[in-house]
């Protein structure tokens, strides 16, 4: 104010609490600040957020010195079974072996949209901060893990993939003579997942989106990291008995606390099932009449323009071993979109019972208490991310003369080419 004085005040508000319809008092984190100058009449005021363990609040101090409640954001998480994060495949023979380095294909990109019924589907979204996964219980995270990461990949998916300081070598069956068989094949199974949800509420309580906050891990699992197991296609689909180890991980009986709709914590001859399907080779040991006649050209890409040999040596002799190392960059001609959805049970931490942000999730979901998922594998590969495949084929020893199994008489087509 020119030739005059004036005055700035300022009001600064402080020490929030949220009292739900069941009288709970929840504490709110924040400072709400606004100010009035006397010289110009303007105000100075935004919205403010406070926070809680479970439950946001939104506070415009704009309209009002005192403020006024904008909008709350509860915010929480379910607890699925699993997550399923790639396939890989095993070569014929036992001194043969697949190799996957600085490999993010031991990953999956997760597409959620369908776990919500239509008046949510739109307006979905996905909010990540940083890559981190971390570990959660009671509401409150703890620890992270560095042997995965995370990132968005479209504004309804998210890609969680192994660490490139990793890499993975998957053999051959022990009996050279079976050749290729895919009971051998590897689904890796992430069994502590959570997945954590903000709901956008107006001041009627109305969802106007749901916000994906990204993938987690549950730390009632005393393994207290990242759970994943790799299960044989033949544990999946009963042809081979499962081993002890993973038999005992797939019950997951630390998450017997948590409220479950029906079934329990554990994996069911169902869930087994359904993680085999993600291998469109997962009926064809012992049931070859069950393989596909042709590999998916959506899925998988031609890499050479003649066959691997996987030929027995002759007698007296040593098998032949030829090796082939792929490298690829999104620029290379590697398959894309492949996908694969299936649908499961989630429960809820008791300390999410009859809280805010359980009863409102409940209503978005398109099926009670069902998550539902599309996979897809290889959608974040950048030009900054090259992965080595690398595969060695060593053929069967000869014993006897004639050869003693004789893999001419076991596969007369292996026996030739492959």
């Amino acid at each position: 104010m020119e030739g005059g004085t004036g005055s700035l005040s300022s009001w600064t508000n402080s020490g929030f609490s949220y009292k739900d319809s069941s009288g709970n008092v929840t504490n709110l984190t924040g400072i709400a600040v606004s100010s009035t100058n006397s010289c110009t009449g303007n105000e100075t005021a935004a919205d403010k957020l406070l926070t809680s363990k479970m439950l946001d609040l939104k506070y415009d101090t704009y309209n009002s010195a005192d403020g006024e409640v904008a909008g709350f954001q509860p915010h929480g998480y379910i607890n699925p079974k699993y997550v399923i994060l790639g396939v890989a495949y095993a070569p014929p023979g036992h001194s043969s072996y697949a190799t996957y380095t600085n490999n993010s294909t031991i990953s999956s990109t997760g597409d959620i949209k369908s776990t919500f019924s239509s008046a949510y589907q739109t307006s979905l979204k996905t909010s990540i901060t940083g890559t981190i996964i971390k570990g959660w219980s009671a509401g409150t995270s703890s620890t992270s893990t560095t042997a995965y990461t995370q990132s968005s990949y479209t504004s309804t998916s998210n890609t969680v993939s192994r660490s490139t300081s990793l890499s993975d070598t998957i053999r051959g069956p022990s009996n050279d003579s079976v050749g290729l068989n895919h009971d051998y094949d590897v689904v890796w199974v992430w069994l502590n997942p959570v997945q954590n949800f903000r709901l956008i509420e107006d001041t009627a309580y109305s969802i106007q989106n749901v916000q994906w906050d990204g993938s987690g891990y549950s730390t009632l699992d005393p393994v207290n990291a990242m759970d994943v197991i790799a299960l044989s296609v033949g544990e999946l689909n009963g042809d081979l008995p499962m081993s002890a180890g993973n038999a005992n991980a797939i019950k997951r009986t630390w998450a017997a606390s948590e409220v479950w709709p029906s079934g329990g914590p554990g994996l069911t001859s169902a869930d087994l099932q359904a993680i085999a399907k993600a291998n469109p080779f997962w009926q064809c040991k012992p049931n070859p009449a069950a393989c596909p006649t042709s590999p998916d050209s959506v899925r998988y890409t031609l890499t050479l323009n003649q066959d691997m040999i996987y030929q027995q040596a002759p007698p007296g002799g040593q098998p032949l071993t030829q090796t082939y190392t792929d490298s690829y960059t999104q620029a290379s001609t590697v398959g894309h979109g492949a996908s694969y959805t299936h649908s499961q049970t989630y429960a809820t931490e008791t300390t999410y019972s009859g809280s805010l942000f359980f009863v409102d999730f409940s209503r978005t979901v398109g099926q009670s208490s069902t998550f539902s998922t599309q996979l897809q594998w290889d959608r974040s590969l950048t030009t900054s991310n090259t992965q080595t495949g690398t595969v060695s084929i060593t053929g069967p020893t000869c014993t006897g003369n004639p050869c003693n199994p004789s893999l001419c008489k076991v596969d007369p087509v292996r026996c030739v080419r492959r």
